[in-house]
């Protein structure tokens, strides 16, 4: 009968940490700012034990603080101003959590089976989880610490995203690939239609808002409001603050001359209709090419780069044709010079011979109005 009482200790001690692990407090384990730990009124646990129990039970702590995390972004109950990145590392963080998940399943298995099993058998199981842990747990407290948010998530990940310990290096580069993804989409929605998924503020190209319409606070739809309903060609930068550490400034550039390059095509319309930006196929290449960097697992800036020249080269021909071509821009160029810079010095010889009456006398209300005439008769020659 005592063997049995004792056997029912066992087990329920190793069940105890179990339920440690997983970020849950009971009668052996209790939870202070510090952390979980033994109750320190918790009798017959040999200091030893008690050491290698309270390591056990900082990994459930640790584990406890990430899933908060996840939680915070991802469930029902997550804020709506939650950014794609942030939900983006939670989902990351999810996936890379999910084998330190199988492995306590798999440790209350053993437990079943044998009730017997010390508590180093654990120990023994959780032992890749020891540095893997708190390395995701720095990350994710200097995330919220600095109140990192968009590409910044970026910018933290790639800082740690080079360490001696091969499961903490894996373990990074998956939540770097996952919240890549992210730009990835974000680059789709402005090489193909110029126009900026970002309803967060996080991607590091944005609208220029003129002093002017920031002073009046003036957006995009009163701007179009005031011009008639007519759209207009928006300008966009470059917010380097918020560009990745690792992504340099000539890259950032390309794709803000893409987007706004097919956000100008937009703008032009025939027989009153919207034409198609670039071809479909190039829409494809375009997808295709975006997806294939977004499946790699490790970034690459020389493949990225290349891409985003291709597309440059590809949005670049389209601009030339629209110009040239569409717009006949020499043509414009040579009427300017023809009336302006003097091109037809008889257009002017015209307009002294219409407007010379009317310059000998003083200037009066009716100048401007004789002047503006005689420009108009000339412009129609």
């Amino acid at each position: 009968r005592i063997v049995a009482v004792a056997d029912c200790k066992i087990q329920t001690m190793l069940h105890e940490v179990i339920l440690a692990l997983s970020g849950f407090t009971g009668d052996v384990f209790v939870e202070d700012q510090s952390g979980i730990h033994v109750a320190s009124e918790f009798p017959c646990i040999h200091a030893g034990e008690k050491a290698v129990l309270n390591k056990l039970a900082r990994i459930g702590f640790l584990y406890k603080r990430l899933k908060s995390f996840i939680e915070l972004h991802l469930t029902s109950l997550a804020k709506q101003g939650t950014g794609l990145y942030l939900k983006a590392l939670s989902s990351g963080l999810n996936t890379v959590l999910t084998p330190y998940r199988d492995t306590l399943l798999q440790a209350e298995q053993d437990v079943l089976k044998d009730p017997y099993l010390p508590v180093t058998h654990l120990q023994h199981l959780l032992e890749p989880f020891q540095l893997l842990l708190p390395a995701l747990d720095t990350i994710v407290h200097e995330i919220v610490q600095q109140q990192v948010c968009g590409c910044g998530v970026l910018h933290v990940l790639h800082q740690h995203s080079v360490s001696g310990n091969p499961a903490i290096q894996d373990a990074v580069q998956r939540l770097l690939q996952t919240c890549h993804g992210v730009l990835y989409r974000q680059l789709a929605a402005w090489f193909l239609h110029g126009s900026l998924m970002d309803r967060h503020d996080e991607f590091f190209i944005r609208k220029e808002v003129s002093d002017e319409q920031a002073a009046i606070g003036m957006d995009e739809e009163d701007t179009r409001t005031n011009t008639g309903g007519k759209s207009r060609i928006q300008r966009f930068v470059v917010v380097y603050d918020l560009l990745p550490s690792y992504l340099p400034q000539r890259v950032a550039e390309k794709m803000l001359f893409v987007g706004e390059a097919v956000q100008l095509f937009s703008t032009r319309k025939v027989a009153g209709v919207r034409q198609r930006t670039l071809s479909q196929a190039e829409e494809s290449s375009i997808l295709s090419h975006l997806a294939a960097l977004e499946q790699q697992p490790t970034f690459n800036l020389m493949q990225l780069e290349s891409v985003v020249d291709d597309i440059k080269s590809t949005v670049s021909q389209h601009l030339w044709q629209l110009l040239m071509e569409e717009s006949d821009l020499l043509g414009q160029l040579q009427t300017l010079k023809s009336y302006f810079l003097l091109g037809r010095g008889e257009l002017f010889l015209m307009f002294i011979e219409l407007a010379d009456n009317l310059l000998k006398e003083p200037a009066n209300d009716n100048t401007e109005h004789g002047g503006n005439f005689a420009c108009g008769v000339i412009c129609l020659c």
